[in-house]
C-alpha cells in the first residue's frame, strides 16, 4: 500500500531540472514509479502523479530546447495515453517507452555527451575493478537505469559490461603476475575475485593457461 514516505521528492526534481540535470530527473522519475508499481499503488492515484510529473519534465525540456519541437509532441501525446491507460503493464510500458525517447532526444541534441559519459564510466571502472563492482551499481551512480546503460555499453564498447569487467581485472592480472611478488591468493583478490579457484579458471579460459604457468613463462 501506498505510504506518506513513498511520495515523490519534487524538491530533487525540480532542483534537478534547475540545473539541467535532466538525466537525474530521469532517474528520479524511473526510481520512484518502479517503487510505486510494486507496491500496488492505486492505478489512478499512478496516472495523476505520472501526468503531473512528466508534464513538468518535458515542458522544462521544451523550454531548454526550444528549437526540438519532439518534446511539445511527446508531451501531447504522453498525457493522451495516459488517460487510456487501464493496467499496470501498460502503464510501465508507457513510461519506459517515454523515458527512452527522451533520452533518445537528449543523446541528438548533444552528441558529444555520448563520448564524454563512456570516457567517464571506463575511467570509473579502472578506479573500482577491484571491488564488487555491478551494472546496477553503475547505474546508479551515473544516473542512468540498468537497461539503458547496458544498451548503451554494449553499443559502444562491442561488449557487455560483465565481459569489459572482466577483460580489464584479467589484463590487471596479468600486470600483477609478472611485476609483482603478490600470490595467487593476493592477486586474485587485488583484481576483484574473491574466489581464486573461480579466478583461476576464468584466466585460463582467457589465456589458455594458468595464471602460475603465465608467471613463470612472462616473468622477468
Amino acid at each position: 500500500m501506498y505510504m506518506e514516505s513513498d511520495r515523490f521528492d519534487t524538491k530533487k526534481f525540480l532542483r534537478a531540472l534547475l540545473d539541467n540535470n535532466f538525466l537525474l530527473g530521469i532517474t528520479r522519475i524511473e526510481d520512484y514509479f518502479n517503487e510505486m508499481i510494486l507496491s500496488n499503488v492505486d492505478p489512478n492515484f499512478l496516472k495523476q502523479q505520472a501526468s503531473s510529473i512528466f508534464y513538468t519534465l518535458l515542458s522544462r525540456l521544451e523550454e531548454e530546447f526550444p528549437t526540438a519541437p519532439r518534446f511539445s509532441r511527446l508531451r501531447a501525446e504522453f498525457l493522451h495515453e495516459i488517460g487510456h491507460v487501464l493496467y499496470l503493464e501498460d502503464f510501465s510500458d508507457l513510461l519506459l517507452s517515454t523515458i527512452d525517447e527522451i533520452r533518445l532526444q537528449l543523446t541528438a541534441l548533444s552528441p558529444m555527451d555520448e563520448d564524454d559519459l563512456l570516457v567517464s564510466i571506463q575511467r570509473f571502472i579502472q578506479d573500482n575493478y577491484m571491488k564488487s563492482l555491478s551494472l546496477s551499481e553503475l547505474a546508479e551512480t551515473f544516473h542512468f537505469s540498468y537497461t539503458y546503460l547496458s544498451a548503451f555499453l554494449s553499443s559502444k564498447l562491442k561488449m557487455s559490461f560483465s565481459d569489459y569487467l572482466k577483460n580489464t581485472r584479467l589484463e590487471k592480472a596479468k600486470e600483477l603476475l609478472t611485476q609483482s611478488e603478490l600470490n595467487l591468493s593476493e592477486i586474485s583478490e587485488a583484481v576483484g575475485y574473491s574466489d581464486i579457484s573461480y579466478f583461476s579458471r576464468i584466466f585460463k579460459k582467457e589465456f589458455q593457461v594458468t595464471p602460475s604457468k603465465y608467471r613463470r613463462l612472462n616473468q622477468l
